[in-house]
């Protein structure tokens, strides 16, 4: 029995035929403007981006502090201790083995937050939740690391105490 391909899905097949040559030609002509001299600063250095330039030390991670303050409203905290070396993939998440909801006030480390156990469908489950269960995912160390691009974000406070009087 023939079924043939709805319309939509014909007209999208042969539009991209012809679209996408010139999208090809448009990253041409974008890499020929940055070999032709144009000097852009970058994080990368001296280094074109056609050779690969080595990747960065491992900075000390500061554990300065066990409860850093949060800039924004739902930021996941930051993580104050290494984390280098842990394992967290499909088969194992090593930070569970603390943090989990059963260990955690035995190990005395913070507990993973009840949101972890939340499906999409906003119902509770007996474990983390599998969009939750990578960790670095949100949370990240904090590493003691020169400043590399000067910013001027402002935290949730000093924006809503600018609000409040004016004075920002």
């Amino acid at each position: 029995m023939y079924n043939p391909q709805p319309t939509f899905f014909r007209w999208l097949c042969i539009i991209s035929l012809f679209i996408s040559p010139f999208n090809c030609m448009a990253e041409k002509t974008n890499t020929n403007n940055l070999r032709s001299g144009a000097n852009i600063a970058t994080l990368r250095g001296s280094s074109g981006i056609e050779n690969n330039s080595k990747a960065p030390k491992f900075t000390e991670t500061d554990v300065s502090a066990t409860l850093r303050p949060r800039s924004y409203p739902m930021q996941a905290p930051t993580i104050p201790h290494d984390i280098q070396g842990l394992q967290i993939n499909l088969n194992f998440n090593q930070c569970l083995s603390s943090h989990n909801r059963n260990v955690a006030p035995l190990m005395k480390v913070p507990a993973v937050g009840v949101s972890h156990y939340k499906n999409r469908d906003q119902v509770y489950l007996s474990d983390i939740s599998p969009r939750r269960y990578f960790c670095t995912q949100c949370h990240v160390p904090q590493q003691k690391a020169e400043i590399l691009l000067k910013n001027t974000f402002k935290n949730m406070e000093t924006v809503s105490n600018c609000k409040a009087d004016q004075s920002c």
